[in-house]
Parts: C-alpha cells; structure tokens; sequence
C-alpha cells in the first residue's frame, strides 16, 4: 500500500502547491514541479519492482539474453524505448535480437512492451483516480490517443470503460 501512499503524496503535492501559492511566479511553478518529479520518480521506482515479479513469473525462459532483455524493458518501461535502443544496451543487432525474442517469448518486442505498459495502466485505474492522460504518461505512452487505442486493442474494452467496469467510481 506503500503505492497509494505514494500517489495521494504526489495529489498532496500538486493541490498544496498549486493552492497555497497564490503568485505563481516562475519559483513557484518550479516548486510544484519539482516535487512532482521527485514523486513520479518514486512511483515509477514501485512499479519497477512490483511489475517485475508479475511478468517474470508469467513468462519463463532460460535464454539469459532475453530474460535481461525482458528486465531491461521491466526497468524502462514508461521510457521512450525501442528496439534498437534494447539491441544497444545489450550489444546485439536489433534483426538478431527481435527474432531471438519472438522465438524465445512467442511474442514481438512491440507486443511485449505494450502488454507490460497495460498491465502496469491496469493497476493505476484500479488504485489510483488519476486522470487518462497521466495514466497514459506514466506507462510510457506520450500519447493519450494512443494509449486508449492500444488498451482498448489490448483488453478490449476502453481505459474509461474498464476502471468503471472494476467499479472504480471517479
């Protein structure tokens, strides 16, 4: 629960920052914004972990090539990564690496990625009231567009349909 700590701080934050300081000077808004990342930063750190047991216990390999790129992508997750990038961090050639994944996971890198985001934007509308679009940011999706395409492609079912569906009521 240390997780719903940590998301009613960063409202805590973002309401006593933007209510109690009537000038919004540029110290202010850097204030706020400040200590919004610093909290993102240790959301991101919980779902780092959490995330990581639920996809390593649903996906076996023994391929230690895979298994540290799965951990990689468990680690960056909400970043802005791609294939290549992967390929680089693990000195590979990203042809080489994309078929070694498919064989391995019997699924494409993209795929992969995009079911870790989901599974991780599942949880936060099912703990969390925050909004779609920050929803989308903290799984890795700039796009708020194309986070409910991918989670609707995905579970089959709209973000907004599925947090009401669960009965979470905003």
């Amino acid at each position: 629960m240390l997780f719903l700590y940590l998301v009613t701080l960063f409202f805590s934050a973002h309401i006593i920052a933007s209510t109690s300081l009537t000038d919004f000077s540029i110290s202010s808004l850097t204030i706020r914004h400040s200590i919004q990342g610093i909290i993102l930063c240790i959301i991101r750190s919980g779902f780092d972990i959490t995330a990581s047991l639920n996809v390593r216990n649903s996906l076996q390999t023994e391929n230690t090539i895979i298994q540290n790129a799965i951990d990689y992508i468990e680690q960056n997750f909400s970043a802005n990564i791609s294939l290549t990038a992967l390929a680089e961090h693990l000195h590979l050639n990203p042809s080489y690496l994309s078929k070694l994944f498919k064989d391995e996971t019997k699924m494409t890198f993209k795929d992969f990625l995009n079911r870790t985001r989901i599974n991780h934007a599942e949880r936060l509308l099912l703990e969390t009231s925050l909004p779609m679009s920050d929803v989308a940011s903290l799984c890795g999706y700039e796009s708020g567009n194309y986070f409910g395409d991918v989670f609707k492609k995905t579970k089959g079912i709209s973000p907004i349909k599925f947090r009401e569906a669960k009965g979470y009521i905003a």
